[in-house]
């Protein structure tokens, strides 16, 4: 019997589930995503707020962060700001295009993270780029 590259990766992960953190507002997106990367065998954990989010990378190890630009107290740049240098930690930021992210979004991959999303986020881009990410190479995808 062989393996192909999809089922190898698929063990590996049940063996050691790469954990994720989705950071974002908006319940129905945080639901969303955690379905969508539970179904994978992904360890997910979701916050709504930024403070949450640094008590979580403070206490936990982290493979990903999915960190939506746009929150109330605690942005999403200022998260990023104090988790980009966390060894191993990517970043993936996510914007809705009609909010003013714009800049920040820039500034957030100018200071190295993994790459964007636009929400809504589909699930074949949202796996893309994680994957991607994972393996070390960031890119972009909108939806």
């Amino acid at each position: 019997m062989t393996f192909t590259m999809v089922n190898l990766r698929r063990e590996r992960k049940v063996d050691r589930p790469e954990k994720v953190l989705v950071v974002d507002d908006d319940q129905e997106v945080r639901s969303s995503i955690e379905k969508i990367l539970t179904r994978k065998g992904y360890q997910v954990t979701t916050v709504s707020s930024g403070h949450q989010a640094l008590e979580e990378i403070a206490g936990a190890s982290f493979s990903l962060v999915l960190l939506d630009m746009m929150m109330p107290s605690v942005s999403g740049f200022q998260v990023y700001q104090a988790i980009r240098l966390v060894p191993d930690l990517k970043v993936i930021i996510m914007t809705d295009p009609k909010e003013p992210a714009e800049r920040m979004v820039e500034e957030v991959k100018k200071l190295g993270a993994q790459g964007t999303l636009l929400k809504p986020v589909g699930e074949k881009e949202l796996l893309s780029i994680i994957e991607s990410a994972l393996r070390g190479r960031g890119n972009e995808v909108g939806s």
